[in-house]
């Protein structure tokens, strides 16, 4: 569109669009760039901090805890294995 202005340029260009059966965006709005960046940066606080996502993360940390833990529990289990037959040689 412009460098101030975003929006489908396929309409404007009369690009041919195969999922259209070749026709053409019928898409004529557009946003400022101020507008657009306002809304993305005023999104991006609300969207991290949700109660849905917190929450979301925070079981995903604790798989990966609880992952991490039981491999590390059958590594130390492997190591005690292999010194025992180390030792005894």
């Amino acid at each position: 569109m412009s460098k101030d202005r975003y929006g489908c340029t396929n309409g404007q260009k009369d690009l041919r669009i195969a999922h259209l059966d070749d026709g053409v965006c019928a898409n004529s709005k557009t946003i400022s760039r101020s507008e657009l960046e306002t809304r993305v940066l005023d999104a991006i606080p609300a969207r991290l901090l949700s109660v849905g996502s917190t929450t979301s993360l925070q079981d995903e940390i604790n798989k990966q805890l609880t992952a991490t833990t039981k491999t590390g529990e059958r590594d130390q289990e492997k190591l005690k294995s292999h010194l025992s037959e180390v030792s005894r040689k």
